[in-house]
């Protein structure tokens, strides 16, 4: 009986000791309101903190004590993420200069996390008591769209569109994209003209043709948007696709070929088919005759 006893305590003791370790081996998160820090040039956390909060109008920061490599921070100007100002991947904000819009940004030396755009999240600051938009408890802030109230957490992305580009030859539009999704319940579509569909993943890069047809002077915008886990990017590009005007060019013979420009308007498109006639008689002379407008066609 001794024996059992003993054997029930020590289990007892030991797994008491095990939860004693789990609990003190999680690291509390430590947030506290900063109003005046400057490091370069601009309102900035303490050293060794990241930002994971923002009240731009009072310009008060939450600042959250995280795995910063504070040798790598640096003044950002311009880089772009999930629509918005941000840190480039893996580095999160340090700091906010708005009226420059500059952020100072630290490589974070911990577990990547997920990039997700936050619209709603509110916290009291510690020392004012005033709510303002931050990440989620713990969550770094990598970008910010201060006039739509946006914030960017996290510092890897999880989707992004890299390029879109559209091109014209005559009537048809090349249109060319490439995404990067690393979560597997990525959503990705393309759309404009006559294009419009969503992308399976082996999709992801590459490109289609469309044929938009217009009967006058178009603007053709096409949109690739990805959304994953919160986070959506997006790029446009548009185009000017030119209606098809069709000439006659009258042969010395009497007969008529045809030859389609595509232009803004007909007179345009008259006299790039008069320019093109004269260059085709000059290389072959005899063999054109005058570029009359025996029709004027849309295609």
């Amino acid at each position: 009986m001794r024996a059992r006893n003993c054997i029930y305590v020590c289990e007892l003791l030991s797994l008491a000791l095990l939860c004693t370790a789990s609990v003190s081996s999680a690291q509390p998160v430590t947030e506290i309101e900063d109003d005046g820090t400057p490091r370069n040039g601009m309102h900035s956390c303490p050293l060794g903190s990241f930002i994971s909060g923002v009240h731009a109008s009072r310009n008060i920061l939450l600042c959250t004590t995280g795995s910063l490599d504070s040798s790598s921070e640096f003044v950002d100007h311009g880089t772009q993420s999930h629509g918005m100002h941000a840190c480039p991947e893996g580095f999160v904000m340090t700091g906010l200069h708005e009226g420059k819009n500059q952020l100072a940004c630290t490589r974070l030396n911990a577990a990547l996390i997920p990039r997700f755009v936050d619209t709603d999240t509110r916290r009291e600051g510690t020392k004012t008591k005033v709510k303002m938009h931050a990440c989620p408890l713990g969550k770094p802030l990598s970008g910010i769209q201060i006039t739509k109230n946006l914030l960017l957490c996290g510092d890897q992305f999880v989707v992004r569109v890299n390029s879109l580009t559209a091109s014209v030859a005559g009537q048809m539009v090349s249109v060319n994209w490439d995404v990067t999704c690393t979560d597997p319940a990525c959503i990705v579509s393309v759309s404009g003209g006559r294009i419009g569909r969503v992308l399976s993943r082996d999709s992801f890069v590459g490109g289609t043709t469309d044929a938009p047809n217009p009967t006058s002077t178009t603007t053709v915008t096409y949109s690739v948007s990805a959304a994953a886990g919160g986070g959506v990017d997006e790029k446009q590009k548009s185009v000017q696709v030119f209606t098809g005007f069709t000439f006659c060019i009258r042969q010395p013979n009497g007969t008529c070929s045809d030859i389609t420009i595509n232009a803004p308007d007909s007179n345009t498109a008259m006299n790039e088919a008069q320019e093109q006639c004269i260059g085709d008689c000059k290389v072959t002379p005899g063999a054109c005759g005058v570029c009359e407008s025996a029709r004027v066609l849309p295609k």
